[in-house]
């Protein structure tokens, strides 16, 4: 934390410049920032400028200590999953030493607080005993959740696991509420910037993100075709038979660990 507090402030991305627009004007019409507008950073950032200097300083701040978090709730879940505190130091460690945890940090973006929130999820769904979380748990869990995709809508995928992890108790209910209640808070706050033109420009930005200048592999068929081959040399075209398999490890997997 010190170490990456030494290094000066500055944005060096397009993206993270529109976040440091967004903080004084939020517009997702005028690219600040770009659709869907991750409102919770934006808010994160806010609350900083009000004791920085300006908004690019806020930006910087916010994606760093909400990327500080990411080694402690590492080793943390490890500890809880495991049941071994004697893993707490070597895994903070082995946090500390991944050369993303920086990058994420000091690149201005919401990666790392969203990563930071997801870990936060997992833990609260992992109880120190094998019984199952309690609803107040779960309801931490779901407000992660929500502040995760606040912060990186993008993240959707990494929301299954722990969506996995808190529905089999039959208590869904306390887990999707915080989820909901925060999404509509964003809702009302991009609302509030763009009014119905949010919506059109979200699916101007999609459109043209999947098919000119996002540089998927939806523009390029012969990408998807190329990794379709190469599966098949390697796995025979049977492969797509074990998804299947692969589906239920996981799901078990998560049941025993419940």
């Amino acid at each position: 934390m010190v170490w990456l507090l030494g290094f000066p402030v500055a944005l060096d991305s397009d993206d993270a410049l529109n976040f440091a627009h967004g903080v004084t004007r939020f517009s997702v019409l005028e690219f600040a920032p770009h659709f869907p507008g991750y409102p919770v950073f934006i808010w994160l950032a806010r609350l900083l400028n009000l004791g920085l200097a300006d908004s690019i300083a806020a930006v910087h701040y916010a994606s760093l200590l909400g990327t500080v978090p990411i080694p402690p709730l590492l080793a943390w879940l490890v500890v809880r999953r495991w049941q071994a505190p004697g893993l707490l130091a070597p895994f903070w460690l082995l946090g500390l030493g991944l050369p993303l945890v920086p990058a994420l940090g000091l690149a201005g973006l919401s990666d790392g607080p969203a990563l930071a929130a997801w870990l936060g999820a997992l833990l609260a769904l992992t109880p120190r005993t094998h019984a199952t979380a309690s609803a107040r748990r779960l309801m931490l869990a779901g407000a992660l959740i929500g502040i995760m995709l606040g912060l990186r809508p993008s993240y959707f995928v990494l929301a299954l696991l722990p969506l996995l992890l808190g529905g089999q108790g039959g208590r869904t209910r306390c887990l999707l509420l915080p989820i909901l209640l925060v999404g509509l808070l964003c809702l009302a706050f991009v609302w509030q910037g763009d009014g119905w033109a949010y919506f059109s420009e979200g699916r101007r930005f999609t459109s043209g993100h999947f098919t000119l200048w996002g540089n998927t592999a939806a523009a390029h068929g012969d990408r998807l075709l190329s990794w379709y081959q190469t599966l098949n040399t390697q796995f025979s075209p049977l492969w797509p038979l074990a998804l299947p398999l692969l589906w239920l490890g996981i799901r078990n997997m998560a049941t025993a660990g419940g």
